[in-house]
C-alpha cells in the first residue's frame, strides 16, 4: 500500500485488509505481494537480453543445439582437426521472438569453417536489411556472430557480428598477410573449405575456366580473375602479384556527352569477352609518340646536294637510337602483398 487513499502501487496486488486473516501458502492473502513481485521478476528474467554464461565446445561436430542449451548463452566452438563440422540450431519457432543466441568460432589455426545449420529445411539466417543466407551460415577463426528469433516467421536474424561477414571478397595490400585473407597468388583452393569467398565468386561472376585462366595470350590476360578449378569441388584465386589495380571502365566514357579516350585497349573489344569485366590484366604500353631526329652525312668529295640537306657534299639521313630503360615501364611504387578477404 503507498500510504494514500490514491490506492496500491500495483493494481494487480491485492491488499490485505485488517480485517483478513493472515493466510499463508502459495495463494495466501499474506503472500500476494510477494508472489507477483516474484513472478515479475521472472518475467523481466526471461525477456531479458545479455549472455548468462559461456559454454565450450571442443570437437563436438554434429550437435544439436536445444532452446535451454543457446539462450542467453554465449557457445564458443573450436576443433582441433582441419574438418568441417556442422552445428544444428533449435527452431526459430521454438524460440520467442527476440531471444538472443551468441555464437563464436575460437581461434583454432584452421581455415575451414563450422557451419551453423537450421533445423528445418524452412527456417533461415538473414542479415539487418533482409537479405538472405540461406540455411547455412559459416563461421571461420575469430568470427561470432549473435542471431535474434523472429519466432513465427522462421528466420534467425544477424543481430551483431564480429568478422568477415560484410567483407568477403574485399581487396586489400598490406606488408603481411593478416587474419581472415589468402594471397591472391593463383593457389588452388577447396569450395567447402572457403564458401563464403567461392559464393561471392559465383554471385558476381568473377571466374573463367582453369583452361582460360590458364591460357598465355596477352601476358596471361585471364589471371586477374578466379577459375573454377576443377569444375566441381576447387576454385582458384586470381594472381595478382607484381601488378597494379586500375579503376575498371564498362563501356567508353564521356564527358559532357562526348567520349573520353580512356582505356581504349581494354573497354568494347569483341575478340576478347572477358576485357568487359573487372579482372583483364592488360598489358603493360606507353602512349603512341613520335621523335624527330635527323643526321648529316658526308657523301664524298665533288659531290652535290640541295643546300636544304646539309649543303655540298652532305646528304641527311635518318637513324635509330640507342636502346636505353629497364625491362618495364612503371611509376614509383612500394611492395605490398595482395590479399583478399574470405
Amino acid at each position: 500500500y503507498n500510504g494514500s487513499t490514491a490506492g496500491p502501487i500495483n493494481a494487480g496486488v491485492p491488499l490485505v485488509d485488517t480485517t483478513d486473516l493472515v493466510l499463508g501458502g502459495g495463494s495466501g492473502s499474506a503472500n500476494a505481494a510477494a508472489k507477483k513481485l516474484i513472478d515479475n521478476d521472472a518475467y523481466l528474467y526471461n525477456i531479458m537480453p545479455g549472455i548468462e554464461s559461456i559454454t565450450t565446445l571442443i570437437n563436438n561436430p554434429g550437435t544439436t543445439f536445444s532452446v535451454a542449451n543457446v539462450k542467453r548463452k554465449l557457445i564458443q566452438i573450436s576443433t582441433d582437426a582441419n574438418v568441417i563440422s556442422t552445428y544444428i540450431l533449435p527452431a526459430a519457432s521454438a524460440m520467442r521472438a527476440g531471444d538472443m543466441i551468441t555464437i563464436r568460432r575460437i581461434q583454432s589455426n584452421y581455415n575451414v569453417p563450422i557451419i551453423l545449420q537450421t533445423a528445418t529445411g524452412g527456417d533461415v539466417f538473414e542479415d539487418m536489411n533482409g537479405g538472405a543466407y540461406g540455411n547455412n551460415l559459416f563461421l571461420h577463426d575469430g568470427d561470432m556472430v549473435q542471431l535474434y528469433s523472429q519466432g513465427s516467421l522462421n528466420t534467425y536474424r544477424i543481430f551483431n557480428y564480429k568478422g568477415n561477414f560484410a567483407r568477403v571478397g574485399e581487396q586489400v595490400y598490406a606488408y603481411a598477410k593478416v587474419p581472415g585473407t589468402l594471397i591472391r597468388n593463383g593457389d588452388v583452393l577447396n569450395r567447402a573449405d572457403y564458401p563464403r569467398l567461392w559464393n561471392f565468386v559465383v554471385a558476381n561472376n568473377l571466374y573463367v575456366t582453369d583452361t582460360q585462366w590458364q591460357d598465355s595470350t596477352n601476358n596471361y590476360q585471364n589471371r586477374g580473375f578466379f577459375s573454377s578449378g576443377n569444375g566441381t569441388t576447387t576454385f582458384r584465386l586470381p594472381d595478382d602479384q607484381g601488378t597494379f589495380d586500375r579503376a575498371y571502365t564498362n563501356g567508353s566514357p564521356t564527358q559532357s556527352g562526348n567520349p573520353v579516350i580512356r582505356d581504349t585497349g581494354r573497354y568494347g573489344n569483341p575478340n576478347a569477352p572477358y576485357d568487359l569485366k573487372p579482372g583483364n590484366i592488360q598489358s603493360q604500353d606507353y602512349l603512341d609518340h613520335t621523335h624527330s631526329y635527323t643526321k648529316l652525312t658526308s657523301v664524298g668529295s665533288g659531290a652535290t646536294v640541295a643546300s636544304a640537306a646539309g649543303g655540298a657534299g652532305y646528304v641527311m639521313t635518318t637513324n635509330l637510337t640507342g636502346d636505353s630503360g629497364g625491362q618495364e615501364t612503371r611509376p614509383l611504387n612500394v611492395a605490398k602483398i595482395p590479399l583478399i578477404y574470405y
